[in-house]
């Protein structure tokens, strides 16, 4: 944001350039930072498909519990 507000015109309506947008220099992390984040990410994701899992099997388990007492 302060990259943009350094380029903006001060007019009433503030704009910014395609060439000031191409210099712009956006921070990352270290490439280790990255993957250990991906590798957090993929894990929840694994995470989050077994207890989608879960929720989609609820209706068959129950069921089959209502069915073996009937």
């Amino acid at each position: 944001m302060q990259q943009m507000k350094s380029t903006m015109g001060k007019s009433s309506y503030p704009s910014i350039n395609e060439s000031d947008i191409k210099n712009y220099q956006i921070p990352v992390p270290p490439l280790n930072i990255q993957q250990q984040l991906v590798a957090e990410a993929e894990q929840l994701e694994a995470k989050i498909t077994q207890a989608q899992a879960v929720i989609d099997s609820v209706t068959e388990r129950k069921n089959a519990i209502v069915t073996s007492y009937l």
